[in-house]
């Protein structure tokens, strides 16, 4: 049953009072009564229309609801003398019972009316063989009062369950909304994420790459050109020996870096692993780094890998590597060291990459450590937290500085989750 429909039905059933009284009034009328007769019709409506009709607190106060039925029950007593038309606004009376008295009361109300007509003072009394016939009328009237009050009921309650549907609907469209505007929020910030991440990564990869092989090219090109000088100056090599081996020294280390950092470059850009690792695990790739920069600076070092070495995931291989060069890289720019001690622990469930020199040292707080204290020790944090790590950094002054790096031991098969940008900026720079 529709909202409509069913708003059309209690509008007519507001609305029957008045219809039976016309009736009523109408059937006298036409049966020829004196118009003084229709008076009690007139008032009944009246009486209806003041109370009941124009206000609904009528219904919602016992007193007053059984006042208007006493009222309506008096109006209609006088009437039923005049004419038998009136039976009919006796029987709106009943059902007006079951309609507006709460539940037990309705019966009562329904009798009450009932007796009404037999103990009228106007009317004739009822033979005895009367007695069952209103008893019967009395039955049915209240049969038919039952089922409409259980039709109104059904309807109210249905009504109240179409309120708190289109409640329930109005919050779920709210939340929709909502959950609407929350996705488009959480992708705007995973598109920032991602912008983010790549901006990060590459300025890691640049930092790891172009700019320290940049730095090494200067400083070997320094090199070269005091050996010039001195290769310049008459008198001989000087100290440092034959200034023509010096030059030619350092240009091909120059040269080399030039080559290798472009390579590097090149794969930074692709999202690939570092050439030292793509031919060699990572043991093999730190041992050959760490001579190669040994060699270009002059300063001894020593790899040592404990525990038994076992094939890593590339991403953890490259970010002990990275994190390695970049300690190697500061010890040389820092600490003023002779000697520098790697080691490479693999220890079970996690491994571990320790950069130990002899330097200088410094007081934690006061100087730039081993890592730098600008965007070097900020690519290192980033690398190993990334992958769940911890990075530390130990120095006192004149006790040289250690920089310690513990990563999951994550197998090789296993994937470590890469961003979305990565991803397409991989596909990108490698669509075979």
């Amino acid at each position: 049953m529709s909202d409509d429909f069913e708003s059309r039905w209690d509008h007519l059933w507001a609305l029957a009072p008045f219809l039976l009284a016309g009736l009523t009034a109408l059937t006298a009328l036409t049966d020829g009564v004196h118009p003084v007769k229709l008076l009690p019709a007139l008032v009944g409506a009246g009486w209806y229309a003041a109370t009941v009709y124009r206000y609904e607190s009528w219904l919602t106060r016992p007193a007053l609801t059984t006042l208007y039925l006493v009222g309506a029950l008096a109006v209609t007593s006088v009437g039923l003398p005049l004419h038998q038309a009136y039976f009919m606004m006796t029987v709106s009376l009943t059902v007006q019972c079951f309609m507006f008295l709460p539940n037990g009361w309705t019966y009562a109300g329904a009798t009450a009316v009932t007796l009404a007509q037999v103990v009228n003072p106007w009317l004739d009394r009822p033979a005895p063989g009367d007695l069952p016939n209103l008893a019967l009328g009395l039955a049915v009237t209240c049969v038919i009062g039952g089922s409409i009050r259980a039709v109104a009921e059904q309807s109210e309650q249905r009504q109240v369950a179409l309120a708190e549907l289109a409640a329930s609907n109005d919050r779920l469209r709210s939340l929709a909304e909502e959950n609407a505007a929350l996705q488009a929020q959480l992708l705007a910030q995973a598109r920032e994420a991602g912008v983010r991440g790549e901006r990060e990564r590459l300025a890691r990869e640049i930092h790891d790459t172009i700019a320290q092989d940049l730095i090494g090219i200067v400083t070997q090109l320094e090199a070269a050109e005091h050996a010039a000088s001195q290769r310049a100056e008459p008198g001989g090599a000087g100290p440092g020996g034959d200034p023509d081996a010096q030059l030619r020294h350092r240009l091909d280390v120059a040269r080399r870096m030039a080559r290798e950092g472009l390579a590097e470059a090149r794969r930074s850009v692709r999202a690939l692993r570092p050439r030292p690792l793509a031919d060699a695990q990572l043991a093999g790739a730190l041992r050959a780094e760490t001579a190669r920069w040994s060699l270009a600076h002059g300063i001894g070092a020593e790899v040592t890998v404990t525990g038994d070495p076992v094939p890593l995931h590339p991403e953890v291989e490259v970010t002990l590597l990275r994190t390695a060069q970049e300690a190697l890289r500061n010890t040389q720019r820092h600490a003023a060291a002779g000697r520098v001690g790697v080691t490479l622990s693999y220890m079970g469930d996690v491994v571990a990459l320790d950069v130990r020199d002899d330097g200088v040292g410094f007081a934690p707080g006061a100087a730039p450590a081993p890592g730098g204290g600008g965007f070097g020790l900020t690519a290192m944090r980033q690398r190993v937290t990334r992958l769940a790590g911890t990075l530390e950094i130990e120095s006192q002054p004149g006790e040289g500085t250690g920089v310690s790096a513990t990563l999951p031991a994550i197998p090789a098969a296993r994937a470590v989750p890469l961003t979305e940008t990565e991803r397409t900026t991989a596909r990108e720079a490698d669509p075979g």
